[in-house]
């Protein structure tokens, strides 16, 4: 089973969760209050497409090690997310409005590559396991999002 977090199916043969209903949601639960209540090691792998950035900082963790819990020994969790470093620089340099920066870009928590990275790895993703992706079209991801994976340990 691989298991998407996103408010539409953006790949296909996943099971799509989102906080909020739709046409192509599958489960409603926000995991920022709630576990998915599915089999542990059950997912190959799970897609989290701005869920993240939804979150307040200390929720992070929490989700990270829930979603961790789903996935089968080698599973690969991947973040899709909206890349603060990215944003600042277009804003800075005049290339994104403010307008547009306060409409699309509106957070509660900003992330970057880097901090994913570190997050990960503090929950057990190893650093040389994580990979960045640049093939964008293959995760229908935006111009302004980074892409990270990692891969759940084995057991010893």
């Amino acid at each position: 089973m691989n298991i998407q977090i996103a408010p539409k199916k953006m790949i296909k043969d996943t099971f799509v969760v989102w906080p909020w209903g739709g046409e192509e949601v599958d489960l409603i639960t926000d995991l920022r209050h709630e576990y998915l209540g599915l089999k542990a090691e059950s997912a190959k792998a799970i897609y989290v497409y701005n869920f993240l950035g939804m979150c307040r900082p200390e929720e992070i963790q929490d989700i990270i090690e829930n979603l961790k819990s789903i996935l089968k020994p080698g599973g690969k969790l991947f973040i899709i997310e909206q890349d603060f470093d990215y944003i600042t620089r277009s804003y800075v340099s005049g290339d994104l409005p403010l307008n547009e920066l306060n409409k699309d870009f509106n957070r509660e928590t900003f992330l970057s590559q880097e901090e994913c990275t570190k997050i990960l790895h503090n929950n057990g993703f190893l650093s040389s396991e994580q990979q960045i992706w640049k093939d964008r079209k293959m995760f229908n991801a935006e111009h302004y999002q980074f892409i990270l994976s990692g891969v759940k340990q084995e057991k010893k």
